[in-house]
């Protein structure tokens, strides 16, 4: 499923670098890219025992895990009296 990195032009990103500040464990992302491998195929490798994700590989990752957006919940009061 993995290839070896050979192409030294691209920067690659280890996937323990790519869930950092995401909401994703490190299994779900390997499943996906296991069950989704006609995408990933030569978009993957493994360097020194870590799989590693090329520009193409991530940017898509990133449609499926994006960074959690900052969610802002206003909250009024309303207060009533009571004769």
């Amino acid at each position: 499923m993995y290839n070896t990195c050979r192409i030294k032009r691209f920067k690659a990103l280890k996937i323990q670098e790519f869930i950092q500040g995401r909401n994703v464990k490190y299994g779900t992302v390997i499943q996906y890219i296991k069950r989704h491998s006609d995408v990933f195929k030569n978009h993957t490798g493994r360097s020194k025992g870590k799989v590693e994700l090329d520009e193409f590989a991530v940017a898509e990752l990133e449609k499926i895990y994006p960074f959690p957006q900052e969610l802002l919940i206003f909250c009024t009061t309303i207060v009533y009296k009571f004769l």
